[in-house]
């Protein structure tokens, strides 16, 4: 039993939201399915970037302001020069503050409320604006609102694995955005991930809180059964989500040509993704796959988005994953697909270590490390991944309900 806490309205302040697709949609997609049930009668609403009506689907019970400007991922193929980096700031921090803005009228005019403003996937320059918006809030009068600030980071302030820095300016950027903010006793930080949970302590010289995964709704899980994988045949997971070179999408047509002759006529392979995008490349490939799937019923393809709740299903039936992400770009980078394929313990393969495999170790999944697509063996002993305790822990951290994890939800009963 989870009761709802005196919280009134949950506003999700997310520039990352714009499309049917990525994670930005999925907490979305999550908090649907729990507003008028856990959630009662907590209202909650999102801001979103503008002109993407038309790009999702919206749900009755929560409301959308398109709203944003900017775009969250403005920076992520290269650094900004210092000049960019202000002036993306600064039109930023305007965006934050008319909406918090927004909120704080919106609710003095109902009279005493709580408000929680929840920002995700926050990197340096999202913090920066974030704190500015916040010190600009500071003058106007609030009166009776009682407002707090969870802010959730995905990214690596710029420290790998062992601890050395890779990137001065990674840190700085974090050290410098968060001074402000983590002085203040409204703003709560919270990390995705254990690695993470280690490596911010050298930006705020405290350990952050992990906050529960929200890319899929663990919770229903619990309240009804899952098909798992029966009889002879394998079930083959290959890829899902939206089509990146990064994660290994051009891979596809040598992993099939790996792979395939490995299988029996009823052993399956899935693979799942949404192509949005005019790369020549990805849309190459996918003619490709779409090719190789018509001539080969072993093929399962799905080229259109999944809900959270039918990806969760697929997931649970496979005998198997396969994951062809970069390892080098993934070295210090996660991935929902493998806290999904952890949640499952799903035995898997990856290509090369990176953060991908030391995750799924630290889960529990029974695993194996390939050199190459081309020397992926289904043949090959998986090695058991041994759990240690305070592996247990991140477990149940991990799979935990996101908004209780965030303190949205009071305690349960």
């Amino acid at each position: 039993m989870v009761e709802v806490s005196s919280h009134n309205k949950i506003v999700v302040l997310d520039p990352g939201l714009e499309g049917r697709s990525g994670h930005h949609y999925a907490l979305y997609e999550a908090a649907q399915k729990r507003v008028g049930s856990d959630l009662g009668n907590v209202e909650i609403k999102f801001y979103a970037r503008k002109n993407s009506a038309g790009e999702f689907d919206f749900f009755e019970d929560i409301f959308v302001a398109e709203h944003f400007d900017s775009k969250l991922y403005q920076f992520y193929q290269s650094r900004p020069t210092v000049g960019e980096a202000h002036r993306y700031t600064s039109q930023l921090a305007e965006e934050y503050y008319r909406a918090m803005l927004c909120e704080v009228v919106v609710n003095e005019s109902i009279g005493e409320r709580r408000v929680t403003f929840l920002y995700p996937a926050v990197k340096w320059e999202h913090l920066a604006a974030i704190g500015i918006a916040i010190s600009e809030l500071e003058s106007f009068d609030k009166k009776n609102i009682e407002i707090k600030h969870k802010i959730c980071l995905m990214y690596n302030p710029g420290i790998d694995f062992d601890g050395n820095l890779f990137s001065v300016e990674e840190f700085l950027g974090y050290r410098i955005a968060a001074k402000y903010l983590s002085i203040r006793e409204d703003v709560f930080f919270y990390v995705s991930d254990y690695e993470l949970s280690v490596q911010y302590k050298d930006v705020f010289q405290r350990k952050l809180k992990i906050h529960p995964c929200y890319l899929f709704d663990f919770s229903s899980i619990s309240r009804r059964s899952m098909s798992f994988s029966s009889g002879g045949e394998r079930k083959i997971g290959l890829y899902h989500g939206d089509a990146k070179r990064e994660k290994g999408f051009l891979e596809l047509p040598r992993a099939l040509e790996s792979i395939l002759p490995q299988l029996s006529t009823e052993d399956r392979i899935y693979i799942q993704y949404t192509l949005n995008n005019s790369d020549l490349s990805l849309n190459n490939t996918a003619d490709k796959i779409k090719h190789i799937a018509e001539n080969d019923q072993r093929v399962v393809l799905v080229d259109e988005f999944l809900s959270g709740e039918s990806l969760m299903c697929q997931i649970s039936e496979l005998s198997e994953y396969i994951f062809l992400y970069d390892s080098a770009h993934y070295e210090n980078k996660s991935s929902g697909i493998a806290w999904l394929v952890g949640y499952f313990k799903c035995p898997s393969t990856t290509i090369g270590s990176s953060w991908i495999s030391r995750e799924l170790k630290r889960l529990g999944v029974p695993l194996r490390v390939a050199p190459s697509v081309a020397s992926i063996s289904l043949t090959e002993n998986l090695h058991q991944s041994f759990i240690k305790k305070e592996d247990y822990e991140l477990r149940s951290i991990m799979y935990d309900d996101f908004w209780f994890g965030v303190g949205i939800l009071a305690e349960r009963n």
